[in-house]
């Protein structure tokens, strides 16, 4: 896994659902591990596309079932 500068990994969390977005966030805040997470998010597949292709994560959370270009289409 790659690390940002500060040493965090980068997490994205792509849902159309803004409930679901923040309880992810608030997972990741209090998730004690060696590193930090550094959290970007999308609330569309294209929106994730464009984020996978400019921020690079290490991670990604994907909600299969969005409207438009859903998780399996991004």
């Amino acid at each position: 896994m790659a690390t940002t500068a500060s040493g965090s990994k980068r997490v994205l969390i792509v849902d159309d659902e803004p409930p679901v977005i923040e309880m992810l966030q608030e997972f990741f805040r209090h998730f004690r591990h060696g590193h930090t997470y550094a959290i970007d998010t999308a609330t569309n597949g294209s929106d994730a596309y464009l984020a996978v292709l400019r921020a690079r994560p290490d991670l990604v959370l994907l909600d299969m079932n969005m409207p438009g270009m859903d998780g399996l289409e991004a």
